[in-house]
């Protein structure tokens, strides 16, 4: 009889140790992953976002807003150049036709915002040319998962004071 007790007894207090060092498979990732927030941007960026057409880039303000930038959105010329000298932001996100002609009078204000161009469509040959013109290039599609990566790393390049050097795929 005492032999059986000892032996339950063993058998309990072996399961009880190993208990508290086992977790389930999702108790496990909380243990790990506790504090990390998934598409958040490590660098809040004050974003300026210059766009023709506002329904077109609806998405890529409601991403942007998730990952914590702030945005604010004007649709003209004057509008642009009027923010721009109002307030400090970081970056200016742009049309790539519009960021040919504007860039260097953007860049020439006070506050010196990056300017960035998004490209919407998918032409290819676009791509192309844009990449040999510009270090950093937003792709302005629903599905972008790199789009928070891209702004990171211009936030960083720029809080370094480097020129904009950014990943971005193709």
């Amino acid at each position: 009889m005492r032999k059986t007790l000892l032996a339950w007894s063993i058998v309990f207090g072996l399961v009880l140790i190993q208990s508290t060092a086992a977790f389930a498979c999702g108790d496990k990732f909380l243990v790990v992953g506790r504090g990390m927030h998934y598409g958040t941007a490590k660098y809040p960026a004050s974003i300026l976002l210059y766009t023709h057409n506002k329904d077109q880039s609806k998405d890529l303000q409601s991403i942007l807003k998730m990952a914590g930038h702030k945005i604010q959105t004007v649709s003209t010329e004057s509008e642009l150049h009027t923010s721009v000298q109002a307030k400090r932001y970081d970056l200016v996100l742009m049309d790539l036709n519009d960021a040919v002609v504007l860039e260097k009078q953007i860049e020439s204000t006070t506050n010196k915002p990056a300017v960035v161009p998004v490209l919407y469509t998918q032409n290819g040959a676009e791509l192309t040319s844009a990449a040999s013109k510009y270090e950093c290039i937003l792709r302005g599609e629903k599905k972008n998962r790199n789009l928070v990566k891209v702004i990171d790393s211009v936030m960083e390049e720029k809080a370094k004071g480097g020129p904009l050097k950014c990943e971005w795929s193709k």
